[in-house]
């Protein structure tokens, strides 16, 4: 291909590009560009697709998913560019693209050296240019309604669309010394969405959706769940309901999801529950209702007074008997056969839960096993878990705050600890702190027993994700940050 093709193919829709077929070696495959020839006809492009991983290379750039790919594989890779004829020196083009996830990751890093750039819409009265998004101002005061937008520079209300042809991106740091361009896309720029389409993927709208997801896919941001734990003094000011108490039973003529989480372990003696408690292991049980779209209360909750497996049984049959669950969810780490003893006699109201540290799409289900199985990436339901916490989405009874108190300083005994990688790449992880989190853990199983309730098992792939209709066909879109090198 010469430099005078490329001239000419200034939009790839109005061309099509020839290629060799890939070569056959064990890791890597290239293609050779032969020709280049123009079409008589419009046409879409949107992706170069490559099969299984969907990465490509050539001799002047590098474009990845790369969200999840460590820094020391991104920088073997670019070793390809040494001999590059376009961009630096050694360093050649580099397009990095990916969907934002957690903060302190090293895509996050990325973001955090690159020129941050937002696309700012172009007013037709005043002609200065404006944010439609940015994390530093209100987006839903700039954005009206449907299509219409208010200038902050005049207030004058046009059409976001004719506005965005008028628009230019800008940088929040304007430094030479930057390594990337970065720039940030949402779905608040696809021109098909309205307003309420985006609206409604709040998470106090949309079921399926979490502060996370709602961050990371639709707003194009990081994500730390707000500092990663909570303290007392937080749950009393976000999460207390003054005048409820403890429920005694809620009868299936109510008709409403009631969702119980267990956690076991070794502790019973109640009066253990004062001084050290390091190292101690309670179980537990607490019953959990949907009040609201992500929103929750805690109906009941108790510590187990004995830690034999006959009054363990005894426990779960009462609660089962007096508020009726539509699903419970235990682990299954110091009760194997007690779980085995719930679930013949339950059948699937009753499942067992495996924390993991990596599991494809975050959680999974085992239904060809015995005890059926919910395994679960713990670190990411955990902060997902003090998010809603953090958002006073989890309601607790402090009407009956004697008997609630030790949930609530269980939801507080979460401890953050800083990892390498081997890849080199620092990991935010969650670990028990100085006093016993077990009701947490049972808080979280019966989360997950309403998530797994309202994903029919987690059959839902990703229902987050907005959809718009393309002929036949349903095209999800999740946001995307790219950024280039220097």
């Amino acid at each position: 291909m010469t430099n005078n093709g490329w001239q000419k193919a200034k939009n790839l829709k109005d061309c099509l590009i020839k290629t060799s077929k890939p070569s056959k070696e064990k890791v890597y495959g290239y293609v050779a560009v032969q020709d280049i020839e123009f079409l008589d006809r419009p046409d879409f492009v949107y992706d170069i697709e490559i099969e299984d991983n969907h990465n490509f290379i050539t001799n002047t750039c590098i474009a990845h998913n790369c969200q999840d790919i460590p820094p020391l594989a991104i920088g073997a890779v670019s070793k390809v560019l040494t001999k590059s004829h376009y961009g630096r020196l050694m360093e050649g083009v580099q397009v990095f693209f990916g969907t934002p996830k957690q903060k302190s990751t090293a895509y996050w890093n990325m973001w955090k050296a690159s020129t941050q750039q937002y696309f700012h819409l172009g007013c037709e009265k005043c002609e200065k240019h404006f944010p439609l998004y940015r994390p530093d101002v209100n987006w839903e005061d700039i954005w009206l309604y449907g299509f219409i937008v208010r200038c902050t520079e005049c207030g004058h209300e046009q059409d976001k669309r004719p506005a965005a042809d008028r628009g230019r991106w800008v940088g929040l740091v304007d430094d030479d010394s930057c390594e990337y361009i970065g720039y940030h896309i949402n779905q608040l720029y696809i021109p098909d969405f309205p307003k309420e389409s985006i609206i409604k993927q709040k998470p106090e709208h949309n079921p399926n959706n979490t502060e996370r997801i709602y961050q990371n896919e639709v707003l194009g941001e990081f994500y730390d769940g707000d500092g990663g734990t909570i303290s007392e003094d937080e749950i009393h000011q976000r999460c207390a309901d003054i005048g409820r108490t403890f429920r005694k039973s809620i009868s299936l003529s109510e008709d409403r999801g009631v969702y119980i989480g267990y956690d076991w372990g070794q502790k019973g003696n109640l009066s253990q529950m004062s001084g050290k408690q390091k190292g101690q292991s309670y179980s537990c049980g607490v019953v959990l209702t949907p009040s609201g779209i992500n929103k929750f209360d805690i109906e009941f909750a108790a510590l187990f007074a004995k830690v034999d497996p006959e009054s363990k049984l005894e426990v779960v049959e009462e609660m089962f008997r007096r508020f009726n669950p539509k699903l419970s969810i235990g682990d299954i780490g110091d009760a194997h056969d007690l779980t085995h003893t719930l679930q013949r006699k339950y059948g699937d109201k009753f499942l067992a839960s495996r924390a993991v540290p990596k599991v494809t799409g975050h959680i999974k289900y085992d239904y060809d096993i015995f005890p059926k199985e919910v395994m679960f990436e713990r670190d990411y339901y955990i902060s997902e878990l003090i998010g809603l916490l953090k958002n006073g989405s989890i309601r607790f009874p402090y009407g009956s705050y004697e008997k609630v108190n030790w949930l609530v300083k269980h939801c507080c005994s979460m401890d953050i600890k800083i990892t390498q990688e081997k890849s080199g790449e620092l990991r935010k992880r969650y670990v028990k702190g100085q006093s016993p989190n077990d009701g947490f853990m049972a808080l979280l199983n019966a989360y997950l027993a309403y998530k797994f309730d309202i994903t029919q098992g987690f059959k839902i792939n990703q229902p987050q994700f907005m959809k718009y209709d393309l002929g036949n066909k349903q095209r999800q879109i999740p946001a995307i940050i790219g950024y280039c090198k220097w």
